[in-house]
């Protein structure tokens, strides 16, 4: 669950700020304009150069507007489509890459992600990313200890709030527990960013401005699960990581397209959960315990202007808007890297653009209010600015999106989710 580490851990890292990796990373990302083109071989078989060619004009085929009409169509008479059901990673407007400029942005992105972590560790070598806690908590159980009792306020692993994540937490990231932080930090950023990279980019790259967002920049840097948590809603074979962070994952659950996913979920949850019972049986009562002793967990519906957010269940028979009503219902510590999750909503270039720029605007809009005087009123703005500037233009996007596709239906003959 999000902790109040990730708000302390922005102002931190807005205040440590390294010019040299954050040009570094902006540059590398400038790739991204070249992936959205098909990239053919010249002549010359394996060895050869590589150029680019624009994308050639979609066929209805491509974009699957044909097979979208007949669906809405059918939706709207009541009859089964008989196809398979929208996912939260289909765009109308979409164009599958090709299988070389998708690669190379997947490991572009991983790459770029674990050097940027690298050199701002190097830079501040006093940072403390909000992965560490995590990682205390892996290494300890590797030495037999109670990871809830090593990380906190008077733990070994000092820490200024309780361990709020759950023990299937530790439980995936217990290989990270063998490597020295810093490691530690870069393969899960690089690895969350490449998954997230992959997923995002399966039907097409109109939403590469999310690799520019200051959402993304941020979850890179304080080394966040938000980036791993969205790929977990958009490739099914993952989507049991969710229940790392449980109170994000009910969200995911609830916007999951197809019945395999859920029981995929469901079960790769339950398999953590059940590992977690061997390793330290009453790990639920310290868990439970730190929890409740958090009062910064608030919905954004309940935030100013939250309640606005109810009208996307004007659109509950689509993932994304179930997934932004989820989203505005949970619990969560007010940050700038979970929007990165909305970024699922957007479905054209234009939508994830605006997005983009409202990441960026929400900061400087924080950054120019008075300064509050405690963390919680700090966050209460964030908040607050996230509803109007984040939030609401979600809701703009999938209302303006007809009312059409599918619950998950449970039955053995359901069609299987593609890894």
């Amino acid at each position: 669950m999000n902790g109040g580490a990730g708000v302390e851990g922005v102002m931190r890292g807005a205040a440590l700020f390294d010019p040299t990796a954050f040009v570094l990373y902006r540059t590398g990302l400038c790739a991204l304009q070249v992936a959205s083109s098909t990239c053919i071989p010249l002549p010359g078989g394996i060895g050869s150069r590589w150029r680019a060619r624009p994308l050639r004009p979609a066929k209805p085929s491509d974009l699957g507007g044909d097979h979208l009409a007949a669906h809405e169509t059918s939706v709207t008479r009541g009859e089964p489509t008989g196809g398979r059901q929208r996912s939260l990673a289909s765009s109308s407007t979409s164009v599958a890459l090709s299988f070389a400029p998708r690669l190379a942005v997947v490991l572009l992105l991983g790459f770029l992600s674990a050097g940027y972590v690298y050199l701002f560790a190097r830079a501040n070598p006093d940072f403390v990313s909000d992965f560490d806690q995590v990682w205390a908590g892996a290494a300890a159980i590797w030495r037999g200890e109670n990871p809830y009792t090593v990380v906190g306020p008077r733990g070994a692993f000092l820490w200024r709030w309780p361990l709020y994540y759950p023990m299937p937490a530790m439980i995936l990231a217990a290989p990270l527990g063998l490597l020295p932080v810093v490691a530690a930090r870069m393969v899960f950023a690089g690895l969350s960013a490449a998954l997230f990279s992959y997923a995002i980019s399966r039907d097409g790259f109109q939403r590469w401005p999310v690799f520019i967002s200051l959402a993304f920049l941020v979850n890179v840097e304080l080394v966040q699960w938000s980036s791993l948590l969205a790929a977990a809603a958009l490739i099914p074979g993952i989507s049991w990581v969710a229940v790392a962070k449980p109170n994000l994952g009910v969200a995911l659950l609830a916007a999951a397209p197809r019945s395999r996913v859920v029981l995929t979920m469901v079960g790769g949850s339950a398999i953590l959960v059940a590992i977690s019972f061997i390793v330290l049986p009453d790990w639920p009562g310290y868990w439970l315990a730190n929890v409740r002793s958090a009062t910064h967990f608030k919905p954004a519906i309940l935030r100013p202007g939250g309640f606005l957010l109810a009208l996307a269940a004007l659109r509950w028979r689509r993932p994304e808007a179930r997934l932004l009503l989820a989203l505005a219902c949970t619990p969560m510590t007010p940050t700038f890297y979970d929007p990165v999750l909305l970024f699922i909503i957007a479905q054209t270039t234009r939508e994830a653009l605006t997005l983009s720029a409202s990441t960026i605007a929400l900061y400087f809009v924080v950054a120019f209010v008075d300064p509050a005087r405690t963390m919680e009123d700090w966050g209460a703005v964030v908040a607050t600015a996230s509803v109007f500037l984040l939030y609401l233009p979600c809701l703009v996007m999938v209302l303006r999106r007809k009312n059409v596709g599918e619950l998950p239906t449970f039955s053995w003959r359901a069609e299987r989710a593609p890894l």
